[in-house]
């Protein structure tokens, strides 16, 4: 009896372990959203198109093509939205391509993650809040511990990247709340981009300053493209326009498409508009 026991408590100890084991293990390493995506495509795409944005000690990853040309029009980093990666079907990989054929070198980069907001509620001041342990922390949260928030730094490393390559003359586009940041590190840069390209452009919910007051601060030439059809979109489309008027920006520019078409040949002319808004800037933007 006493050694049938012990047999059943051996075997119950045996099994919680065995349980344990997996949580255990299982609860670090675990890869990201974002750095499955970056796996994703270091699988699917060339090797030559690879690079790496090394950034306080970590690696992302960004997609470079170069002009077809003797000398590159100039640089083009292209930031995609949220949780997008940057061969993202929409606006970001086929912009990419067709502007390296187009005569530009371009390099396009993903937001970083960031740790999911936390609704408020009655009771949330009695709770803790629960934590993706998924999400990329540190440099992948709005800000760095350096207080240079995360997607400007990205977009920087891009440049320096485009730089390295040859690249005169830096054009940053972006896309949803890639196209806010874009804006962001463009005011904040020392050499400021020569042009921003801002499609469907939308602040974070993190953003200290609005869309609009950002746009206020920028001089420099801007094409901002809307396909949204909503009341709010054509509302911030005039009062982005009528701030430009007051402000006397002739660089800035609209673009309204009256409807969103991300179909292939849809993409191809919308590329090719932004292609031709590009051509016209003068040679020593685009080059200087």
């Amino acid at each position: 009896m006493r050694a049938r026991l012990l047999l059943s408590i051996l075997c119950l100890g045996s099994a919680v372990a065995l349980a344990e084991t997996p949580a255990e293990t299982g609860s670090t390493g675990s890869p990201s959203r974002s750095q499955m995506q970056e796996q994703g495509l270091e699988r699917q795409l060339p090797g030559q198109q690879l690079r790496k944005l090394d950034i306080d000690g970590q690696s992302y990853l960004g997609l470079f093509m170069p002009g077809a040309r003797p000398e590159p029009f100039g640089g083009v980093v292209l930031i995609a939205d949220r949780n997008e990666h940057a061969d993202w079907p929409q606006l970001i990989g086929p912009a990419r391509r067709q502007l390296a054929e187009a005569g530009w070198h371009t390099l396009a980069i993903a937001l970083p993650e960031s740790l999911p907001a936390v609704p408020v509620t009655e009771d949330s001041s009695a709770a803790d809040p629960v934590i993706d342990g998924n999400a990329e922390e540190d440099t992948d949260s709005q800000a760095t511990e350096s207080g240079v928030p995360a997607a400007r730094q990205r977009i920087n490393a891009a440049g320096l990247i485009l730089d390295a390559e040859g690249a005169e003359g830096l054009i940053l586009v972006g896309r949803g709340e890639g196209a806010y940041w874009a804006l962001e590190a463009a005011i904040q840069a020392e050499d400021k981009p020569v042009a921003l390209i801002l499609f469907d452009a939308r602040s974070p919910a993190s953003a200290e300053q609005s869309l609009q007051t950002l746009l206020s601060q920028w001089a420099e030439p801007v094409y901002e493209v809307f396909s949204e059809q909503s009341d709010v979109a054509t509302q911030r489309a005039l009062n982005h326009r009528l701030q430009s008027r007051r402000l006397g920006q002739a660089d800035y520019q609209q673009l309204i498409l009256p409807q969103a078409d991300f179909s292939e040949l849809g993409q191809q002319m919308l590329i090719k508009r932004l292609e031709g808004w590009l051509q016209r800037l003068p040679r020593d933007q685009r080059n200087p």
